[in-house]
């Protein structure tokens, strides 16, 4: 009956978060050749954290994954997340570096006006599935997600990012 009670209470599952850390440009080349036609030469590697924090009064282990980068809703990068463990009440941060697809880029006509406006708009994914497991009795799946959107600024080869906005989700 207690066990009820405190699962019901205390153990009560709840949510895992996931917040993206911090974006950065690691590594930015940017160059325009005035051909006919012209040409763009571009090379972006980002540096991504993330953190998933466990509010939960049991661990959450997680399974391998990935976060993806879209221009334009066509992927253009990934970035691979180890499985892990989160304790109970606890954070872990996941960074890693991502190159983005440079052919595919510059494949897309968009990308060559984006960049003459100084402007280049990016998507990045992740989500993280994982289980959180009460007394290796009550288990329950969990799922959460973010989306952001970010806008770069190619030019003068700062790969400055501009804007950033997040939005999270958590499936249980």
């Amino acid at each position: 009956m207690v066990l009820i009670i405190l699962a019901f209470t205390v153990f009560k599952i709840k949510k895992p978060q996931i917040h993206l850390e911090r974006v950065t440009v690691q590594d930015f080349e940017a160059q325009v050749i005035l051909n006919l036609p012209p040409s763009v030469s571009l090379n972006v590697t980002l540096a991504l954290a993330v953190s998933v924090h466990n509010p939960n009064k049991a661990a959450f282990r997680y399974g391998n994954t990935s976060a993806f980068i879209f221009y334009r809703g066509v992927q253009v990068g990934a970035m691979p997340i180890p499985a892990g463990r989160l304790a109970a009440g606890g954070t872990a941060t996941i960074a890693s570096s991502l190159t983005l697809f440079a052919g595919v880029l510059l494949g897309d006509i968009r990308v060559y006006r984006d960049f003459i406006a100084g402007s280049l708009p990016i998507t990045a994914t992740a989500r993280v599935s994982g289980r959180v497991d009460v007394f290796h009795i009550f288990k329950h799946h969990a799922d959460a997600s973010t989306v952001c959107n970010a806008t770069i600024t190619p030019l003068n080869g700062s790969g400055l990012i501009r804007s950033l906005d997040c939005t999270y989700d958590v499936k249980l």
